[in-house]
């Protein structure tokens, strides 16, 4: 499965959380937005083969170009597509 799969059925579970408030649901949208505009490659990379290393390369670069809270909140989502694969 390739990040950018897991990504879609995040977006697609997002959707349906009723729990959730809609400017949080944006807010997470645009969260993974940013991620992939960050790490072009990273939605065609398969989740198996994502590497701790790249990972922590792009949270350097990640962190330097956006705020403690959009940074935050990316990673937080980034964990919520990786359990994708896992269910």
């Amino acid at each position: 499965m390739t990040v950018g799969e897991a990504i879609s059925i995040f977006k697609e579970r997002l959707a349906g959380q009723q729990g959730i408030k809609e400017g949080a649901k944006v807010y997470r949208r645009k969260c993974l937005a940013a991620l992939l505009k960050s790490w072009h490659e990273l939605e065609t990379t398969s989740i198996a083969k994502r590497y701790k290393d790249d990972c922590l390369i792009l949270a350097k670069d990640f962190s330097e170009k956006y705020s403690a809270s959009v940074y935050n909140g990316t990673v937080q989502r980034s964990g919520g597509f990786v359990e994708v694969e896992n269910v």
